[in-house]
């Protein structure tokens, strides 16, 4: 039977060839070789670990998340994915504090967690630094 290529239904599930042969979702070993969406991949591996329950990956909007947080470090003379790892695992690490302060444990608030943080100890060193400067 003949059938127009353009009128096929793109809605219909692709066939694999070889049904073992899935997508690897595993992260590399070595961090500095992450993407933006290896690190949605892990918050939400890390998500499931620690709190048992399931974070549904959406990388429009956590992809944009990750890139900030890696441009804050990038801007701070830090290697981003490094700092980024550890910052997803210090914020499992704390989990509670942060959901005290937020109410829940998602991207969005890491980011603003970050900033606020750096925000408040800049704030504190730039008082120091005022306090020792002579006085005219």
């Amino acid at each position: 039977e003949l059938s127009n290529p353009f009128a096929s239904n793109k809605r219909r599930k692709k066939i694999l060839l070889n049904p073992e042969e899935k997508a690897d979702n595993t992260l590399p070993d070595d961090v500095l070789l992450w993407s933006v969406k290896s690190f949605v991949d892990y918050f939400a591996d890390t998500y499931k670990e620690k709190t048992g329950g399931y974070y549904k990956k959406t990388y429009s909007a956590d992809n944009s998340i990750f890139t900030e947080i890696g441009k804050f470090f990038t801007s701070n003379g830090l290697q981003k994915q490094e700092w980024t790892k550890k910052f997803i695992d210090w914020c499992f690490e704390n989990q509670a504090y942060i959901i005290g302060k937020s109410g829940y444990l998602l991207p969005t608030p890491l980011l603003t967690l970050l900033l606020n943080k750096f925000i408040e100890k800049a704030n504190f060193h730039m008082k120091d630094a005022m306090s020792e400067a002579p006085s005219r």
